[in-house]
């Protein structure tokens, strides 16, 4: 695989565009659907605020990270190039971004039980701050400084 560049959304496709990407490449079986963590007009918001980032590999997409405050909202990644590398630089890419925001001390993301997320978040550094059992979430959270 070409080296992943990491672009602030704008002009690379259309928000609708980007809704069918997260649509066709986050569901898992057992998980809510992307409805439930975001639409369209979120994604418009999102967007206003330059707080979406794609992951680009020979001018495509192939994950996109969406970022609200100090929370991860979404981190997608094309199904074949997951376990790549893809989500962990789109992950640092935002970590950096808030590091130099001396006020933000913290990050934190929200993740249904999946387990291989929940081993990407630990390799990452997170911590399980919270475990909602009756919603099957897990609320991670890293340090910053």
């Amino acid at each position: 695989m070409k080296q992943v560049e990491i672009q602030r959304f704008n002009s690379q496709c259309t928000v609708h565009e980007l809704w069918e990407f997260i649509e066709d490449n986050l569901y898992l079986k057992g998980c809510p659907s992307p409805m439930y963590w975001t639409t369209e007009r979120e994604l418009e918001k999102f967007k206003e605020k330059k707080n979406i980032f794609l992951a680009i590999s020979n001018g495509v997409m192939i994950g996109c990270i969406t970022v609200e405050g100090s929370n991860i909202r979404i981190l997608c990644i094309k199904r074949r190039y997951r376990r790549k590398g893809v989500g962990e630089s789109l992950v640092k890419h935002v970590e950096s971004i808030m590091k130099s925001d001396k006020r933000k001390k913290n990050i934190y993301v929200s993740s249904f039980y999946l387990f291989k997320a929940k081993g990407f978040y630990e390799r990452m550094g997170f911590e399980i701050e919270d475990d909602y059992k009756f919603e099957r979430t897990w609320h991670f959270k890293k340090g910053l400084r």
